[in-house]
């Protein structure tokens, strides 16, 4: 008796476990982005073609170099996308490259128009805004759709490090938040008012090699503070209200002695990311999961058992984990739409 109660207990917790892979007719490596309704697709092709299927049609809508390495950028609000061309993805491996960006509204078979270099695009503002940084000036450009506003610029100063790719929210179309790695190994969280030309600096990481992660829920500011190495010191997330008391005031809400990987997402009322459950420190070793946390109720919730989860995607309305060449679903339907899973053009 007390070995099928123990087998069916251990049916149930693997079962909590069991995800589901992403299913579509394309070959999964080359989709780049899909809609949160499912109708659009976005694909690339090794002949350098940047691809749109939707309504069982497809648009051609880039033709670069062969094996190109396209990504698609875009928000909530899913009005346009950014498309970032890598033109030399398997040929140049500089860490401070800037490729090519594209803007395209999100559904549209007109091509894209091309819009500067850079790395690490962004919208904001219910896409009204654009960020980007780029390598080459080491500056933070922030662009208008609005012909009529100048696009604004953050230079990074000389006394911090040329290899860092810094993170951006746009709060108002005056003020924004980025980050900044020192020569020291501190990352610093900073607000900058275009009005003033001057910066604050709102919150510095704990230790050195700690990263700096942030996403907005409504006014709602959250703040991961992770370490890069599974040897690094503990774990935090904070928050704070937009403007409140100058950013000062700011409330742990969840902490860990285990150097957590992040990739943190936020989604209306809890936050995704990469936490560490085990840790052996005499071999460097760690287990990470995919892992949620209800902000109402302060409780975190396990979502996978795969072991070793690097990193997290929100698309087409669900969290999927990258694993071995597959995308698992740790939130949301696995439902098939019938636009979504269009054929794939042949060569």
């Amino acid at each position: 008796m007390r070995f099928i109660k123990a087998f069916v207990l251990l049916c149930l917790s693997t079962s909590l476990f069991a995800l589901e892979e992403l299913q579509t007719k394309q070959a999964i490596h080359k989709i780049k982005y899909i809609s949160k309704d499912g109708k659009i697709t976005y694909y690339q092709k090794e002949s350098g073609e940047f691809q749109m299927s939707t309504n069982f049609n497809f648009s051609n809508l880039l033709k670069l170099k062969p094996r190109t390495q396209y990504s698609v950028f875009s928000s909530d609000k899913e009005e346009r996308i950014v498309i970032s061309a890598n033109e030399g993805f398997h040929t140049n491996q500089n860490l401070q490259k800037d490729n090519k960006l594209f803007l395209s509204k999100l559904g549209s078979s007109i091509k894209p128009v091309f819009l500067d270099t850079g790395a690490a695009p962004k919208l904001h503002l219910n896409d009204s805004w654009l960020s980007f940084y780029q390598f080459k000036n080491r500056s933070i450009v922030f662009q208008s759709f609005n012909k009529n506003i100048k696009p604004r610029r953050i230079d990074i100063p000389k006394g911090y490090t040329s290899y860092f790719t810094p993170e951006t929210i746009m709060i108002t179309p005056n003020d924004a938040l980025y980050t900044a790695l020192n020569k020291n190994g501190h990352q610093g969280l900073f607000l900058y008012s275009f009005i003033d030309n001057k910066f604050d600096l709102i919150y510095k990481t704990k230790s050195k090699a700690h990263k700096i992660e942030m996403c907005l829920i409504n006014d709602n500011l959250y703040i991961g503070d992770f370490p890069y190495l599974s040897s690094g010191k503990k774990s935090l997330i904070i928050s704070m209200k937009l403007f409140e008391d100058q950013f000062k005031d700011y409330k742990i809400i969840y902490s860990s002695s285990l150097p957590d990987i992040g990739n943190m997402i936020c989604d209306k009322d809890r936050l995704y990311f990469v936490k560490t459950t085990k840790l052996d420190t005499n071999i460097s070793s760690r287990k990470t999961e995919a892992a949620e946390f209800i902000l109402k109720e302060k409780k975190i919730n396990i979502l996978s058992d795969l072991g070793f989860v690097s990193h997290l995607i929100m698309m087409n309305n669900k969290l999927l984990i990258p694993y071995r060449g597959k995308f698992l679903i740790a939130k949301g339907e696995n439902k098939l739409k019938e636009l979504e899973t269009m054929e794939e053009s042949k060569p």
